[in-house]
């Protein structure tokens, strides 16, 4: 899910070509009412860095906006449901579970979502909530909350994220204990590039970011940083 942005960081050091953010308006329907509503996509953007914890730096909004319906902020995330789709989502934004999570961070919904429509995997349980935490990086309650809950599900997908692409288990593996990090949970984030730190890479970027990760948890900053870029 992550390989543009992981590929971006792994180049670094080389100038990519520099493509404006292109917003421009697009229709959605909403498929628990089919409602249609406005929302601002991107025809164009490009990437040229990534903060410690993952998240691209470029000339667009990241993680990419999300379409929500209205009222419900169910998040669309297909062109087209079934009517058998349509009848289940209906009734789970009724839920008081839903009600429950509907306020949160796009990423968090669309992650409780996917859990109860059977389409949830586990990289894709990292993926979303680690976009979640980049969104709530304002709400020190909502990111403490969304690490505490990205830790567990980074443990569960470990093995099969590692055994599949393991620079894809690095990025996850060093963003989350990042997060953890920038949560203040230092020990937690020790523990994690402690891990990382066991399984040595031979990808330069990456040896960066773990010795700059190092650093900042031994002198218990918690700060959102950029991973330098070579000149």
């Amino acid at each position: 899910m992550n390989k543009l942005i992981l590929a971006g960081a792994l180049a670094l050091g080389m100038a990519p070509a520099a493509y404006a953010g292109t917003p421009y308006p697009i229709k959605v329907e909403c498929p628990l009412t089919g409602e249609t509503f406005t929302h601002t996509a991107t025809a164009s953007y490009s990437t040229y860095g990534m903060h410690m914890d993952g998240m691209p730096v470029g000339s667009w909004t990241f993680p990419m906006p999300v379409p929500q319906c209205p009222g419900s902020r169910f998040p669309v995330t297909k062109e087209v449901y079934s009517d058998a789709e349509k009848t289940a989502l209906r009734a789970l934004v009724l839920t008081p579970e839903y009600a429950a999570v509907q306020n949160e961070a796009s990423y968090y919904v669309m992650d409780f979502v996917m859990a109860r429509t059977g389409e949830q995997t586990p990289e894709s349980h990292v993926w979303l909530l680690l976009q979640a935490t980049w969104q709530v990086r304002s709400d020190m309650a909502a990111y403490a909350r969304y690490a505490a809950e990205l830790a567990p599900a980074m443990d569960a997908a470990s093995d099969q994220l590692k055994s599949e692409d393991p620079e894809n288990w690095y990025f996850y593996q060093l963003s989350t204990a990042n997060v953890l990090r920038q949560s203040g949970d230092f020990d937690g984030a020790a523990q994690r590039l402690a891990v990382a730190e066991a399984a040595p890479s031979d990808q330069p970027m990456i040896n960066k970011w773990i010795e700059l990760s190092r650093a900042m948890i031994m002198a218990r900053d918690s700060r959102s940083e950029e991973i330098p870029r070579e000149d």
